[in-house]
C-alpha cells in the first residue's frame, strides 16, 4: 500500500526513512532524508505503532539504538546477537528487543517487542 509520498516504497505496511546522527528520530517520521552516511531503515507499520505506543522514553532509547546500527552496523557497543534458526539479528535494549535483518536494501526492522513476546510467531 503506498502512502502517496514520493520517496516512500510501494512495499504493503513498510515505510522507509534514512536516518542520521543529526536529526532526531521525531523529526524524520514526516520526511525520508537524503543521508549519504547511513542505510536505508524500513519499519513495518505495526511496528512503528508499537513503538508509538511506548512511553516517550522508551521509543526514543529504541530509537536511538536502531540509528546506531543504521549508522553502522558492526557496532561493539550494542547488545547484538544473531538469530538462531531464522535469519536476523536481534538488538537488546533493557527487556525489550528489536528483531531486524540487514540486507542490500538496508535494515528492516521486523519486531519491537518486550523480552518475552519478542520470539513468539
Amino acid at each position: 500500500m503506498a502512502t502517496g509520498k514520493k520517496d516512500m516504497p510501494a512495499q504493503a505496511g513498510i515505510f522507509c526513512i534514512k536516518v542520521s546522527s543529526e536529526k532526531s528520530w521525531l523529526d524524520l517520521f514526516s520526511a525520508s532524508l537524503k543521508i549519504t552516511n547511513s542505510m536505508d531503515v524500513f519499519i513495518r507499520k505495526i511496528t512503528d505503532k508499537k513503538l508509538r505506543s511506548l512511553t516517550p522514553k522508551l521509543e526514543q532509547s529504541l530509537r536511538e539504538a536502531i540509528s546506531k546500527i543504521a549508522e553502522d552496523p558492526e557496532r561493539t557497543d550494542l547488545d547484538i546477537r544473531p538469530l538462531s534458526g531464522q535469519p536476523g539479528y536481534r538488538l537488546r535494549v533493557g527487556g525489550w528487543r528489536v528483531l531486524y535483518v540487514l540486507d542490500e536494501t538496508g535494515l528492516t526492522v521486523k519486531v519491537v517487542a518486550s523480552r518475552g513476546s519478542a520470539y513468539k510467531p
